[in-house]
């Protein structure tokens, strides 16, 4: 049954995270690379910036949208039939903790982009690499005394830590400035 809790609340924060996260990075992409290419510092630091905002805008909103709602959420949207009261709980708590990673989860996408449109991909792909495992050795540390809601706990820290790193190498490295 956790396991269900975890996937009917991942659904939930996943649809946020497509909008507000995913879909800006593949869509300042083209535009990055092609500025950075040429050179332009202004449209680039534009591109960053407005892309930024526009991810903060719609995560943080939502963030708290399912910090609020997750049970009603989850009540509305899955609890009939065999989901029970304890399973809507059980999904609602999850989500809950879910929702307060969704905007470090929507800063990945969007600083990934940056270092992907710099033509870096293995910068991103340590730092993940040390957030998953981060993410498991949380989890498998506290799982027995925590039970099944460590998972998402552990996934919204590394996903904090994650987007924190990016953001330092990208300060770092002189690829992101805020207008």
């Amino acid at each position: 049954s956790a396991v269900s809790y975890l996937y009917y609340a991942d659904r939930i924060y996943q649809i946020n995270l497509a909008i507000a996260g995913i879909a800006i990075g593949v869509v300042i992409l083209p535009q990055l690379s092609k500025h950075i290419q040429s050179n332009k510092k202004d449209m680039i630091l534009l591109i960053q910036n407005k892309a930024l905002e526009l991810s903060l805008f719609l995560s943080l909103p939502a963030s708290i949208a399912l910090l609020i709602g997750s049970e009603q959420i989850i009540s509305a949207l899955f609890g009939y039939g065999s989901f029970n009261e304890v399973s809507v709980f059980n999904s609602a708590k999850a989500l809950y903790y879910f929702a307060l990673g969704l905007p470090a989860f929507s800063l990945i996408k969007v600083f990934s982009t940056f270092f992907f449109a710099n033509q870096d991909t293995k910068t991103p792909f340590y730092i993940s690499l040390i957030s998953v495992m981060l993410n498991i050795i949380i989890s498998i540390s506290y799982f027995s005394k925590i039970g099944f809601i460590i998972i998402p706990i552990a996934t919204t820290i590394s996903s904090w830590f994650n987007s924190l790193i990016l953001f330092i190498f990208l300060k770092n490295k002189n690829l992101f400035n805020f207008n």
